[in-house]
């Protein structure tokens, strides 16, 4: 998920707080004083900027390694932990540099696929030397590097680990986006549109095929020829000549390797991102960050109410939803299930109350769709016994020779459902 950071924060007393922390040994060099952190590099400039970089991912793991799955849930407390020890506001810490992306586990050698990475977009992928083992290629552009790794190879892993992401360069990039703290990497909804922007730069991507050329037509055989040749890319400046070129390569591996490689790559991305921001089963729901109002920051306050994987007592008996067992003690005292806004502020909710749904027109079309989400919570209760009990109803009014019972037989689950009427 969310891997290197470079935060950059300005508070009246954070540099002198953090001076103060005789367990972070800080070291003079020149106009600034620098500590360590496991991986994480904290400087303070003699103006009072306090600077904070490295891998999130890393920290997460000791400052050791990042080679495994690293979630939103982990992501959470990595950055609770880090503004905790360090005392940052996260609303407050801007971010000049962030990288995100996925270790993908694929069944062929990365390092050969990787020497097949040709281009992004209209920029060449040059292998890039690395510190120790491994194999890394990268794709630069002015405001952001796509980087791609032989992860398992440099960290001596037995799986094939294939590593795919994005560095910022310029946060101008995520403008779009809205990312500008540390806090807004707590969002669900925009850690989302990182997923969307990983597979969308996989998709410029051009790679080269292995295939059988005796089986291509005389004109395939050109376009194969041609599109696998890195020369071919570097001497097409003509934005639209690229464009035909990489949409015949596209239709040759499509008809030939039904997307081949690239696109098994593609829905790796996909479904690794979206596996990556699911919540566990054992944990409460995750309400975004920037809805809360957050006071003066202290170590205390920084575990919002609500998520906490330890031990968080928060006094009264939790209220879960009858059918989508989320936290819903937030909402009006006697509420069953979930409401309108906690369908909202929940992409999970989001997506099986609404967007998987059937959507019929409906007479209230004025309805909003949170408001048929949180509906669909209800029936999805009501639904099974309220269905039932007709099916119960019209089956006694059509048997008329014999007792009812005699005829209509419940099964254990049918009897539970009823509430224990046979």
């Amino acid at each position: 998920m969310i891997d290197f950071v470079k935060i950059g924060v300005v508070g009246n007393d954070l540099a002198a707080t953090l001076l103060a922390n005789t367990d972070l040994g800080f070291v003079k060099e020149k106009d600034k004083q620098a500590a360590k952190w496991h991986n994480m590099a904290i400087v303070i400039h003699d103006s009072g900027r306090v600077e904070v970089s490295g891998s999130l991912h890393k920290f997460w793991n000791g400052g050791t390694h990042n080679y495994n799955d690293f979630r939103r849930v982990d992501l959470w407390d990595t950055i609770v932990t880090l503004c905790q020890r360090l005392n940052i506001d996260p609303q407050t810490a801007l971010l000049h540099n962030v990288e995100f992306g996925v270790n993908l586990v694929v069944a062929f050698n990365v390092t050969d696929f990787l020497r097949g990475l040709i281009t992004y977009k209209d920029e060449s992928f040059t292998r890039v030397a690395i510190t120790g083992k491994g194999y890394y290629k990268q794709a630069a552009k002015s405001r952001y590097l796509i980087k791609t790794y032989d992860k398992g190879k440099q960290y001596d892993r037995p799986d094939n680990i294939l590593r795919f992401e994005i560095k910022v360069l310029k946060m101008e990039h995520l403008s779009k986006v809205g990312v500008r703290t540390l806090a807004d990497l707590m969002d669900a909804q925009k850690l989302s549109i990182f997923g969307d922007l990983l597979a969308e730069a996989w998709n410029d991507c051009i790679v080269v095929e292995p295939l059988d050329r005796t089986l291509l037509t005389k004109p395939e055989q050109r376009i194969y020829s041609e599109a696998t040749d890195s020369k071919t890319w570097d001497s097409l400046a003509d934005k639209v000549t690229r464009c035909r070129l990489r949409k015949n390569y596209e239709k040759i591996i499509l008809k030939y390797l039904s997307g081949g490689r690239k696109t098994e790559v593609e829905t790796l991305i996909k479904n690794k991102w979206h596996d990556l921001l699911q919540l566990p089963k054992t944990c409460n729901e995750l309400t975004d960050f920037q809805n809360h109002v957050l006071q003066p920051f202290n170590r205390s306050n920084i575990v919002l109410k609500g998520y906490n994987l330890e031990s968080e007592n928060i006094g009264d008996k939790k209220v879960y939803c009858l059918t989508t067992n989320v936290n819903i003690e937030h909402q009006k005292l006697g509420s069953k299930f979930v409401g309108e806004k906690t369908v909202l502020t929940s992409e999970y909710l989001t997506e099986n109350l609404i967007d998987k749904r059937q959507k019929k027109k409906r007479k209230q079309h004025w309805r909003t769709a949170d408001y048929y989400g949180a509906h669909n919570a209800r029936n999805d209760f009501h639904n099974p016994k309220n269905n039932l009990q007709r099916r119960v109803e019209r089956a006694k009014a059509q048997t008329l020779l014999f007792d009812s019972a005699e005829v209509i037989r419940l099964s254990e689950i049918q009897k539970q459902i009823l509430g224990g009427r046979s």
